[in-house]
């Protein structure tokens, strides 16, 4: 799906990975003009709300509003799921994630190693999450089978 970010027009897909069968496992990839991935995000949806593993952004493309881009997508696809409350956690030692999760009402609790984040999706947010994607999205949404993505290449990490 072609999406409308802060640095233009970005190609998103999403896959689902059919070997977890007690939750739904997804990843989300970006993609500049040159098929390059340039971000993702992991989640996966069970019984009680959804847990956020990781976003991640090449270098270049920080503060450009990819991350954004795919927190927007995760939340859409979570409100169409009827999937309400997030869970997850950063390592304090990224600085770039607590401003990030502050700036989408995420709630963080400390810990001595890690942050904790969580949010609910309250009916306000639910209505955002879906007038921002409608705003957004350029063509048709679509979830793949994981095996159908190319080899995994490591984003560069900054912190």
């Amino acid at each position: 799906m072609k999406i409308l970010s802060k640095s233009g027009v970005i190609e998103i897909e999403v896959y689902i990975d059919p070997a977890y069968k007690d939750k739904k496992f997804y990843e989300i990839v970006a993609y500049n003009a040159n098929k390059k991935e340039i971000g993702n995000l992991n989640f996966s949806i069970h019984k009680n709300g959804a847990w956020l593993y990781i976003i991640e952004t090449n270098k270049e493309y920080q503060h450009r509003g990819i991350g954004q881009s795919l927190l927007n997508v995760m939340e859409y696809m979570l409100v169409k799921s009827s999937c309400y409350h997030i869970e997850g956690k950063y390592y304090p030692k990224n600085r770039f994630a607590k401003p990030f999760y502050l700036k989408n009402n995420f709630k963080i609790e400390n810990d001595d190693y890690e942050q904790f984040v969580s949010k609910f999706l309250l009916t306000k947010d639910r209505v955002l999450a879906l007038k921002r994607m409608e705003g957004i999205l350029l063509s048709p949404f679509e979830v793949k089978d994981i095996s159908n993505k190319n080899a995994f290449l490591p984003i560069e990490q900054t912190y």
